[in-house]
């Protein structure tokens, strides 16, 4: 979930681990581009601004596919980019857009049920960077 406060599942199973270190940063990142690749130097300065550390970003992608498990192909690096596939998954941030696209009044009401406080990264700053 990317509204309110953040959860990753597999399976019905939370996923521990995220929250140790910036996994639960860049899977919400890369879920927010619904599968399109982005750049790692542009994930890299969004993430970590002050130093924009590629290092940083591919100890936490190698933490994150470790976190992911069974999903893990899921996380994929074309060259120079990483890309989270959404394939089957389901993420209230991707749900909310499909119905406030689809502008039916019942999709409207899922809409306004899925929002809940506001998207999780709203508020991130520097003082989060390493």
């Amino acid at each position: 979930m990317l509204f309110g406060a953040f959860e990753a599942r597999s399976d019905n199973i939370t996923l521990s681990g995220l929250r140790k270190r910036d996994g639960e940063r860049l899977l919400p990142l890369l879920v927010l581009h619904h599968g399109r690749p982005v750049k790692t130097d542009a994930l890299a300065q969004t993430l970590w601004a002050a130093s924009g550390s590629l290092d940083i970003l591919h100890q936490a992608a190698s933490h994150l596919r470790r976190v992911l498990a069974e999903q893990a192909h899921r996380l994929q690096s074309p060259k120079g980019t990483l890309a989270l596939d959404l394939a089957g998954a389901r993420v209230d941030v991707v749900d909310f857009d499909a119905a406030v696209e689809s502008g039916e009044i019942q999709s409207l009401k899922t809409a306004i049920a899925l929002y809940r406080r506001g998207l999780l990264l709203e508020g991130w700053d520097e003082a989060k960077d390493h």
